[in-house]
């Protein structure tokens, strides 16, 4: 379940890095000095300058991808829970989330217009849409095999917590493969931010300490024991490392290719050619894994229902939009965005439940806040 969580439910298997800007903006502020790239036919000139400047200068695409992929974040676990039944076999559903993914990002590309289009794809082939987006899509696969080993190796406090260091795993491999740099502060709003998200998912129970934290310790550690003989905790830990850190390679190199690669790759045409090769790497794995046979035995639309299409339409905007963010914005910014969306999600849950909002989520929230007000009020400078 981790597994099919982190590939479907919550969109972990997309870019991560960090960095907002915009070309031609003119500022007495040092850290708006960086490389420029050109973006969308209509949006403007880009450039990726130091890791963070106000949100007023980002485009109006991206603050509209931002409110779009945290409500879709936030309500995507809803419409799993309520419209996929399960029978549903989970190579189908993502199998089919790539494929409406190339689908809409491709439509989105052609909306954008002939002059748009002509841009993007001038001097395409498939070896350099391979160099671009092959490598991450098969780096992403690992990732998520090396999460489904560690999540059945690992309890879920030990997996969320080390997999939650995604954002600044992502942060480093930026500033190694980009130079893009992190002030003292925006290094504090991160490990805040990594706190924010614990806190949410109930890795870190905020209510315990004020009510019966020993208790509750107490019927935890029974559950390890019970399981603790079936796991190998050394493996699941270097499992769960490995995963992290590929999750920040991979959107390190993703960001790089829409941000310098020439002037930028179109982020509606990077999405497309990241579903693609995807798709090609989840036919193989299947293949190679022996779930092929499930789908042929089973059928590939078993347990399929006309609502199956909601959460799969829900998922492919998702990942069009943080084609937007990591162009415009940068990842570090999606993860801002995502742990936003897990607030949402606690949100759209009490509303649907008739009640409030717990402990947990509401210091989830407040840390949020306070994350993404240091993070972008206190940008690294140079010096």
């Amino acid at each position: 379940m981790h597994y099919f969580r982190s590939r479907f439910g919550n969109v972990e298997n997309e870019y991560n890095c960090s960095d907002y800007g915009e070309k031609n903006i003119k500022s007495n502020n040092s850290d708006l000095s960086a490389s420029g790239h050109d973006t969308e036919e209509g949006i403007g000139h880009l450039t990726t300058p130091s890791l963070a400047i106000p949100s007023k200068c980002l485009p109006p695409i991206a603050l509209v991808a931002m409110a779009g992929l945290a409500v879709q974040f936030g309500i995507q676990p809803i419409l799993i829970q309520n419209f996929v039944g399960p029978d549903v076999l989970t190579a189908a559903l993502v199998s089919c989330v790539e494929m409406s993914k190339l689908a809409l990002a491709l439509f989105m590309l052609r909306s954008s217009g002939p002059e748009s289009v002509s841009k993007a794809t001038k001097g395409w082939n498939l070896v350099t849409s391979f160099k671009v987006a092959g490598l991450p899509a098969i780096l992403f696969a690992i990732q998520g095999f090396c999460n489904l080993i560690a999540s059945k190796n690992l309890d879920p406090v030990t997996f969320n917590v080390i997999n939650q260091s995604k954002t600044l795993s992502a942060a480093l491999f930026c500033f190694l493969l980009m130079g893009r740099r992190q002030s003292f502060l925006q290094l504090v709003a991160l490990v805040l931010l990594l706190a924010a998200s614990l806190v949410i998912e109930g890795v870190i129970d905020v209510g315990a300490f004020f009510s019966s934290f020993a208790e509750n310790s107490s019927e935890d550690g029974t559950e390890d024991t019970a399981s603790e003989s079936t796991r190998n905790y050394s493996l699941g830990i270097t499992m769960i490392i490995i995963g992290s850190s590929l999750s920040g390679l991979s959107g390190a190199l993703a960001q790089k290719s829409l941000q310098m690669s020439g002037g930028g790759r179109d982020s509606f045409l990077f999405t497309a050619e990241l579903s693609f090769f995807s798709a090609a790497v989840l036919l193989l794995s299947l293949i190679a894994t022996g779930d092929l046979l499930k789908v042929i035995t089973h059928g590939f639309f078993q347990g399929w229902n006309i609502r199956t299409l909601i959460p799969i339409f829900s998922q492919a905007i998702g990942g069009v939009c943080i084609g937007i963010i990591t162009k415009h914005a940068g990842a570090v910014v999606k993860g801002f965005v995502l742990v936003i969306g897990l607030v949402l999600t606690a949100l759209f849950r009490s509303i649907a439940h008739g009640g409030g909002l717990a402990v947990n989520e509401m210091t989830g929230m407040a840390l949020v806040a306070v994350a993404t007000t240091v993070h972008i009020l206190y940008p690294y400078k140079s010096p």
